[in-house]
This record gives structure tokens, C-alpha cells and sequence, in this order.
């Protein structure tokens, strides 16, 4: 009895360009990320971390495999977003700045990403404490609630009042 070994990758190709009319494959996905930064989008984001952990889409929700047909590339000026997976029933948080797709579940990870995306003037929140978060007009920003993206302009800033300056025992 012979055993057929696992294929990694579907049919056990290479991880393909998905832009149209670039024919590039790659050995490994970060190799083909870099690719898609040097030639396609710059603003195309770094990973540390294996693809598994994300969905990639296209700007009209169309799934990214990296093996799809020609009638399915994306054109010139597509971008592709990303998305994090997440276990079922994570409570997920969103960034609230327009076209901005950035989610996750810690509060410290949404924080750090508007600081060093969007708002360098934010300031570095401590653990312990409770704030309210604010635009400029005064609407509070419910991190955890879906309708909360696309709400802030890009050349806006976010206000920070502190809430709770006592630490929890044992901090």
C-alpha cells in the first residue's frame, strides 16, 4: 500500500500573483507579498505571522485564494483588504477611521494601530484604567460596534478622556 503525501497548496502549486496580466508565482507567500508591495501595492501590509490567520478579499468581497483563473484577477487599481479570522463568538473590535478595515480583539492592539496609523497625537493608554474615546464633535467611539467604521475622517484626531484612574488589585 502506497501513501499519496499531503499537498499544502491546492493541486500543489505555487502561490500566484492575483493581479491581471501578472503571470509571477512565488515559492513561498511571503516572497509573493513583497511582490504585491513592490509592484502593485505599496500599501499592501507586512505579515509576521502564516496566512491561514486571514482572509483575503477583494474591494467587492470576492475571496483571494492566490491560485485563481485569469477571469477572476484583479485589475491595476484593486487593492486587497485583509481580514483577520477569529475564533466564533471573539468579541471583535474596529478601527473607526474611513476605509479602514483594521479589526481585532484586544484594545491595546485597536489603540496602538490608531496611533501609529492614523493619529500619532493619540496617546499611550494604561492598562487598569477606563477612558472614554471621543471625535473631535464630541461622538463617542464604541470600539466594539460594527457601525462604528467609517466614522472618522482621516485627518481627524480622537480625544481621550480618563474615565477610572484606580488600578485593580493585584496590577
Amino acid at each position: 500500500m502506497t501513501v499519496e503525501p499531503v499537498k499544502t497548496r491546492k493541486q500543489g502549486k505555487r502561490p500566484r500573483c492575483p493581479y491581471a496580466n501578472c503571470k509571477t508565482t512565488k515559492k513561498s507567500f511571503a516572497q509573493l507579498f513583497d511582490h504585491i508591495r513592490e509592484l502593485h501595492d505599496p500599501a499592501f501590509p507586512e505579515f509576521r505571522i502564516v496566512k491561514r490567520l486571514y482572509t483575503f478579499k477583494a474591494e467587492d468581497g470576492r475571496i483571494i485564494d492566490f491560485q485563481t483563473d485569469e477571469k477572476y484577477a484583479l485589475g491595476p487599481d484593486e487593492k486587497i483588504t485583509v481580514e483577520k479570522r477569529f475564533y466564533e463568538g471573539t468579541k471583535l473590535l474596529y478601527c473607526p477611521y474611513d476605509s479602514c478595515s483594521f479589526v481585532n480583539n484586544l484594545t491595546s492592539n485597536i489603540y496602538y494601530h490608531i496611533r501609529t496609523c492614523h493619529d500619532v497625537n493619540f496617546p499611550m493608554l494604561i492598562s487598569g484604567r477606563s477612558y472614554i474615546i471621543k471625535t473631535e464633535e464630541g461622538k463617542i467611539i464604541n470600539f466594539d460596534d460594527v457601525n462604528v467604521r467609517d466614522t472618522v475622517r482621516h485627518s481627524a484626531g480622537l480625544l481621550c478622556d480618563i474615565v477610572s484612574s484606580q488600578v485593580p488589585e493585584g496590577m
